[in-house]
This record gives C-alpha cells, sequence and structure tokens, in this order.
C-alpha cells in the first residue's frame, strides 16, 4: 500500500473513530441525570470523559488511559486522531481498524452507540 493510500485510510478511520467517541460520549451523558449532550469533547467533565475512555478501552481492545497525559486536544476527532497515531506507532494499526469497524457498524446507527448496542444485545 503507497504511503497516500494509508494516509487515506487513516483519515477514513479518524472519522470513523470520531463518530464512535461521539456516539459513546452521548450515550454515557444520557445516562447522567442533568448532564447535556455534548457538542465536543471539551464539553465533558472528567468524569465522563474517563468514561468513555474505560468504554472504548473495553469494546477496542485497546489501552488508552495511560496514554491520554500525552494528549492536546478539545475534539472528538483530536481524540480520535491521538488514539490512531497511537496504534500506528504501536505497529498495531490493522487489527484496530478491524475493530474500530466491527464495532462501529454492530449497532448498524450513528445516533446509538454501538458499544451500548453490543453490551446490550440490541445490536
Amino acid at each position: 500500500m503507497s504511503n497516500n493510500e494509508a494516509t487515506n485510510t487513516e483519515y477514513a478511520l479518524v472519522d470513523e473513530l470520531a463518530e464512535l467517541i461521539r456516539a459513546t460520549a452521548n450515550v454515557i451523558c444520557d445516562e447522567q441525570p442533568d448532564v447535556p449532550q455534548p457538542a465536543d469533547l471539551g464539553d465533558l467533565d472528567s468524569f465522563s470523559t474517563v468514561q468513555v475512555v474505560l468504554e472504548l478501552e473495553n469494546v477496542l481492545e485497546v489501552k488508552l488511559l495511560e496514554a491520554l497525559g500525552e494528549f492536546r486536544g478539545d475534539t472528538f476527532r483530536d481524540l480520535a486522531g491521538f488514539i490512531v497515531d497511537t496504534s500506528v506507532e504501536a505497529d498495531e494499526i490493522d487489527g484496530f481498524t478491524a475493530r474500530v469497524r466491527r464495532v462501529a457498524y454492530a449497532s448498524g446507527s450513528t445516533t446509538k452507540t454501538p458499544v451500548t448496542a453490543q453490551n446490550n444485545g440490541s445490536a
């Protein structure tokens, strides 16, 4: 695969992962009283952010929490890019890509988090 193809694949993966992160954040906020839907990552409190990261770790079978000390960003896409870059650096991008796509499409919906759908058996 050429560098351009790899770059295009990674851009698409970042987009897919950003939507997965957004959907997961929305469901987590829905479960908490008086917590509004986040427009972006910066709208989450630290408790909700950690819940999102732990849920992503669980469903995507990756370790993220330890690496977050190096993360600088405010958007779901920033976080998705950071996670993809971390996977590339760890030489785990192929397996990670497959897991993201499996989870992202498990529910068949972009409005309901695939993570929750899988856990509830409603996918």
